[in-house]
């Protein structure tokens, strides 16, 4: 096991309990409710594969915000409890991600696989690469302020940010581009790219460019890295 998983587990579990952004309506955001109309009122860790740590090129692929999940509540109410037995120290950080890598066959665009894309962008399996969204929780809505997602960055991303130390920081889609020069400063040894979003609605021909791209220049780092 990497000395750094502790610390993440460390991390995640902090984050787990901060309800900072829907305290007194600050942002004007709600929490979304699962099926049972209970309030998913939690963060949600990330993926990070059981190989990223020793992958000759550490892949971070960086996100805005976990989805409201409007049209899977039945799902939510068990990830609730899931992540709610993480945060109270009853499972472990293995835990959640075991369910997340289950959970993820249902995740993306519909006949698209969700693994396909970051693994079609690395040239390297899905165990290799980490995700990390800027902001934590859901909302409802999906309605994420730009100073909402300062604050969950200041709080909590930015430190898992310098913890996984990537090579590479691929941050998928448009909104994410003003995020370039933040990313950088928290890795400031990693490459930083654009790519689109895992649920974009561009053609097919545009997907391919875009995964060719970004693995263009991830089999590059590779080549530097064992030089």
């Amino acid at each position: 096991m990497d000395n750094r998983l502790p610390q993440l587990e460390a991390l995640y579990r902090e984050g787990s309990k901060c309800r900072a952004c829907f305290e007194a309506g600050q942002f004007g955001v709600e929490v979304p409710l699962t099926a049972d109309y209970a309030p998913f009122d939690i963060a949600q860790p990330r993926w990070v594969g059981p190989r990223y740590w020793d992958a000759p090129v550490r892949v971070l692929f960086v996100m805005l915000n976990p989805g409201e999940g409007k049209k899977r509540q039945r799902d939510n109410a068990y990830h609730l409890d899931v992540l709610r037995g993480f945060r109270d120290g009853d499972s472990s950080l293995d835990d959640v991600f075991r369910f997340q890598l289950e959970d993820m066959e249902c995740w993306g665009p519909r006949g698209r696989s969700f693994f396909d894309f970051f693994e079609q962008r690395t040239g390297g399996a899905f165990e290799e690469i980490a995700l990390l969204n800027i902001a934590w929780c859901p909302t409802k809505g999906d309605s994420y302020p730009a100073r909402m997602l300062r604050q969950c960055w200041a709080r909590h991303s930015a430190g898992v940010v310098k913890l996984l130390e990537p090579h590479a920081a691929i941050l998928c889609g448009r909104d994410l581009e003003k995020w370039m020069s933040v990313i950088k400063s928290a890795g400031p040894s990693c490459d930083v790219l654009m790519s689109l979003h895992p649920a974009t609605r561009k053609g097919r021909a545009d997907r391919a460019r875009d995964a060719q791209s970004i693995q263009s220049r991830i089999t590059q780092l590779r080549s530097e890295r064992v030089q």
